[in-house]
């Protein structure tokens, strides 16, 4: 990279660095089998998982840095809200998780799991399945927002965060909303992590971050897939991969970006949400609407 600041990690590398205590395996191992598993799209009906190392960097990170309140921008299935969860229950953190997805939370899907090495299918909602894991003090740390990130900030009175993950939309202009959100809910010396640091087709991850923040801001770019045991059919790029952790002073990033830019940029792409969040509500009221292209009606 042409005037980078972006530094490269392994895995064992960066967890040898935060020197902090790994989860109780057994726990760590039954979400790993029950939220991080998912169908690969290739037609091999393979199930994948190269979520697991991405769940230990979020534990330990939480475990070293102890923040009060973390903002998680796409929860998916949960697996690693669940990984904070504990991070925060075992290091006896006295602070809150705010997880943030457009599915709603006790909204039915399809989901992959292992047990007893066996893949098997449900037909389940998130709440169900978190309820199976009987972790009362995990959840007792989690607040659930349901919608997009700029509509869920403009919506709820949430406190200022410490640590931002975002793993959320990956195009462009929803990974730089996401980080402009969380930047300006974010207290003096946050952090953030940004997931999904890939050379992918609609994947822009990499792209926000070696344009607009490596090149004055550090960035520790850590290989969470050490094993690279994946579908190859699946992985696109050779290339460099990972998570991005950001450690810069609050003040320091707003000027860099101008805080009248970042305002003006999350007050349009909050009436983009809306927009798509009524295509949404369309689509599943009449579905064969999702063939029909409604843009230029939505300006």
């Amino acid at each position: 990279f042409v005037n980078s600041m972006l530094k490269k990690y392994s895995l064992d590398e960066y967890v040898q660095m935060l020197n902090i205590s790994n989860p109780n395996e057994n726990e760590f191992n039954n979400i790993v089998n029950e939220f991080s598993y998912f169908k690969t799209n290739t037609g091999t009906g393979k199930l994948s998982n190269y979520n697991f190392e991405r769940g230990l960097l979020v534990y330990l990170l939480v475990g070293k840095l102890k923040p009060k309140n973390i903002l998680e921008v796409g929860t998916g299935s949960g697996f690693s809200t669940l990984c904070m969860a504990m991070a925060m229950t075992d290091f006896e953190l006295d602070g809150k998780i705010y997880t943030i997805d457009y599915l709603p939370h006790d909204e039915k899907t399809t989901q992959h799991y292992k047990k007893s090495e066996k893949s098997l299918e449900r037909f389940a909602s998130r709440a169900e399945i978190w309820n199976l894991q009987n972790k009362p003090k995990w959840i007792e740390k989690i607040e659930i927002l349901t919608g997009y990130t700029s509509e869920s900030f403009h919506k709820h009175e949430l406190p200022l965060f410490d640590f931002c993950y975002i793993d959320g939309g990956h195009y462009y202009s929803a990974v730089k909303n996401d980080f402009f959100t969380a930047l300006l809910g974010s207290n003096d010396n946050c952090v953030f992590l940004l997931d999904d640091y890939i050379d992918k087709p609609e994947f822009d991850v990499k792209n926000f971050v070696d344009n607009e923040i490596a090149t004055k801001f550090n960035v520790d770019l850590i290989d969470t897939d050490k094993s690279r045991n994946i579908d190859e059919q699946v992985w696109v790029t050779k290339n460099d991969y990972g998570m991005c952790f950001i450690r810069g002073k609050k003040d320091e990033l707003i000027e860099h970006f101008g805080r009248k830019e970042i305002e003006r940029y999350v007050d349009n792409h909050r009436k983009f949400e809306k927009r798509l969040k009524l295509r949404n509500d369309l689509n599943k009221k009449i579905p064969f609407m999702k063939n029909i292209r409604f843009s230029k009606f939505l300006k």
